[in-house]
């Protein structure tokens, strides 16, 4: 028994991912419907294992309750299964004195990264932000996902810390992936998840399920019936699928902000040159 975190900063590709793994986990002739996401795993932001460790409606727990009860609801996660699958958007760390990620219950975790630049674009989409706006979320230590109706609140702070908090100490339990490599070398990349889920590398499965998972059918099915997981804000959930879009849509003042801000990191997931200039 044990979570597999399927981590990573908000707009990083963390819904192409678990879109992979379902389709593998799958192995069907047809692409899983993205609208089933969630049958093949979990979330960290589901209000329904607060209730049940708490006895209590989500809506009476006040945000330091949440925070107090959520290694419990994690730990309630994990007897789903030997690897159990459960996306999350939290930095590991602590919110009002309690940790955001319970490593007593955690088998592993894959996380993703992504180009801040690039990032902070599908981000102000998603959340109905400017650019500007955008870069200052990007940059805020208190930077979170506010709680709803259905969604526990998760702490996210700015993006380097949380690149730090999950990937600054090197584990056996752990696997980094870039954004930009799920592209570049989808196969290889998405191959590299199949241990930490407990499954065994079967090449033609793989290529089935990079074809079921590639962008531009996820992209289909949201244009023919919707996607659950689309915000408010957004027209479109999965966009161009495509990266280095910040050359093109961000201001140079920004792209100097925010590589001023995140450079080591940049510099350590290829994101920079070695004049350190961003590429």
């Amino acid at each position: 028994m044990g979570i597999v975190w399927i981590a990573s900063y908000p707009k990083s590709g963390n819904t192409w991912a678990r879109a992979f793994l379902a389709n593998y986990a799958e192995n069907g002739k047809h692409s899983v419907d993205i609208n089933t996401l969630s049958a093949f795993g979990y979330s960290d932001g589901n209000i329904q294992p607060f209730e049940t460790v708490s006895g209590r409606p989500f809506s009476s727990l006040n945000d330091p309750e949440i925070a107090a009860l959520r290694p419990r609801a994690q730990a309630l996660l994990s007897f789903h299964g030997a690897h159990t699958p459960v996306k999350t958007h939290a930095a590991i760390g602590s919110v009002h004195s309690a940790p955001t990620i319970n490593m007593a219950v955690t088998k592993g975790a894959i996380y993703i990264v992504r180009n801040p630049l690039d990032v902070v674009l599908s981000y102000a989409d998603h959340y109905g932000l400017t650019h500007a706006e955008a870069t200052d979320a990007l940059m805020s230590p208190t930077t979170a996902i506010a709680r709803s109706n259905v969604t526990a609140p998760e702490h996210l702070g700015d993006w380097a810390t949380h690149v730090r908090s999950w990937t600054g100490t090197p584990s056996p339990i752990l696997k980094v992936l870039r954004y930009e490599d799920m592209h570049l070398a989808p196969e290889q990349t998405f191959a590299a998840m199949l241990p930490f889920m407990g499954f065994k590398l079967d090449s033609a499965r793989l290529t089935k399920a990079v074809r079921h998972a590639r962008f531009k059918e996820l992209a289909r099915q949201e244009t023919d019936a919707g996607f659950r997981e689309k915000s408010a804000s957004q027209q479109r959930f999965f966009r161009s699928g495509e990266f280095g879009h910040w050359r093109a849509q961000l201001a140079p003042d920004l792209v100097e902000k925010l590589t001023n801000q995140f450079r080591p990191e940049m510099q350590r997931f290829g994101y920079l040159d070695a004049s350190g200039n961003p590429i």
